[in-house]
């Protein structure tokens, strides 16, 4: 009995001394920020976030109104390294996080102070500054969206979501609570959603958006394909139709409803009903474009089985029908694009072969060679102008502004590779580019 006495004597002995050196360790975290805050040297903000650290480990010997002060102290810390990375990022969209955590971090630590606190602005100003926390999380989900980083774009957009609903849920104005701004974010949340591979978030989502009339077709090739994936087959079908309806000129649910026919092995069925139409229609650039891909999938398909015969005649009748939609509207951007793709496509097939050839060192390597070389050189000649005709037409695709930079880069033009990147760069940063550089 007298060694448990002593043994829990000791126990509060040790609390009582990591509750003091909790206060301790705030106190020099607290000192470090002010003057981070003053001066913005990084080592005064490391030092912060490493007494804070410390202060936390005692944290739960305090009782409610000091472990208020450190929690949001905490977050604040956090925030600002959030906030630094942020900042970097602006500068260099290809800048690596010194404190990836941090914003979620913050958040944690900001939730823990509205349970801590017992005066109702102390809450108030937690959740005042899960409004920045919410602010960066959203910020790294789109910096990860744009690198392709799928998974981690969908974890902070998803946690945008539950920021969202905790301020809600406490009475308090949302990040997300402007005109809108719901919706934008719910779409961008879908489709990481869909590229990560969380098909099942990816529904919900993309179900609400439909049902709120969210105005986007890829909303409707997105479910569809979902769908499809899912073992829905006849929904996917009646939500292609549906999104057809509604957008009865977008290239994204034509290709979404040749897709849906290829999968079933029943694209000539479509093609015969896009004809019958193409006939009563024949200045209809939509139905003229959507054989035009369905041509190229249908090339497609025969060059992976290796029926090049079958395949180059598909290939020629695709060309036909997109440039059948030129003949109607010249400026129509997604034949435009498409013929520039059909010819950026056969000259990548090259690109290949000439990585064969060019181990082959004998005289009739080194001509077979230099043939197909020549070969891929006029492909992309041929693709270049319509590119060029696509970006006039429409500044910001990036599918166009891709081929375009990928040409100039199998041309060595420096000048014009640095142009492309840069304009990517701007639409990336979420950027609108007013004036075409092929138009002027």
């Amino acid at each position: 009995m007298k060694s448990l006495f002593i043994s829990f004597c000791c126990l509060l002995t040790f609390q009582a001394i990591l509750a003091q050196s909790s206060t301790d360790f705030y106190k020099k975290a607290k000192k470090a920020f002010d003057k981070y805050q003053q001066s913005e040297d990084t080592e005064k903000l490391e030092e912060a976030r490493s007494n804070i650290l410390k202060a936390l480990k005692g944290v739960e010997q305090l009782d409610d109104k000091k472990a208020t002060k450190i929690w949001m102290q905490a977050g604040e810390i956090y925030n600002e390294a959030a906030y630094r990375d942020y900042k970097m990022l602006l500068v260099d969209v290809h800048h690596q996080a010194n404190y990836p955590n941090a914003a979620e971090d913050a958040f944690q630590a900001f939730r823990n102070a509205v349970s801590k606190a017992d005066k109702k602005w102390d809450k108030s100003n937690a959740m005042e500054e899960m409004l920045k926390t919410a602010t960066f999380i959203s910020n790294e989900g789109i910096a990860a969206y744009n690198k392709g980083i799928y998974d981690q774009a969908f974890a902070s957009f998803t946690k945008v979501l539950e920021i969202r609903d905790y301020l809600n849920g406490h009475e308090h104005t949302s990040i997300l609570s402007k005109k809108g701004a719901y919706k934008k974010h719910l779409f961008r949340t879908a489709l990481s959603a869909q590229k990560s591979g969380e098909n099942e978030a990816a529904i919900i989502y993309f179900e609400e958006l439909r049902d709120t009339k969210y105005n986007d077709p890829v909303i409707y090739s997105s479910l569809s394909d979902l769908y499809f994936k899912e073992d829905k087959k006849e929904k996917s079908f009646r939500t292609i139709k549906e999104g057809r309806k509604i957008y009865p000129d977008d290239e994204g649910l034509m290709i979404a409803e040749i897709n849906y026919y290829l999968k079933k092995e029943e694209l000539d069925i479509l093609i015969e009903k896009l004809e019958a139409a193409a006939g009563q229609n024949p200045e209809n650039v939509s139905i003229l474009s959507a054989l035009g891909h369905s041509y190229n999938q249908l090339q497609i398909q025969e060059a992976e089985k290796g029926n090049f015969t079958d395949a180059q005649m598909n290939f020629q009748k695709s060309m036909d029908f997109f440039s059948r939609a030129l003949e109607v509207e010249g400026t129509y951007a997604p034949a435009l694009y498409n013929i520039g793709a059909l010819y950026y496509n056969k000259a990548a097939i090259i690109t290949q072969e000439l990585q064969s050839l060019e181990k082959d060192n004998s005289a009739k390597g080194i001509r077979a060679f230099s043939a197909k070389k020549s070969e891929m050189s006029t492909l992309l000649d041929l693709a270049l102008p319509y590119f060029q005709r696509a970006e006039a037409v429409n500044p910001n695709d990036q599918a166009t502004l891709l081929a375009l930079k990928e040409i100039y880069v199998r041309k060595s033009n420096d000048p014009m590779i640095q142009e492309m990147s840069n304009r990517l760069e701007q639409i990336n940063a979420g950027q609108i580019i007013e004036q075409s550089h092929f138009g002027n």
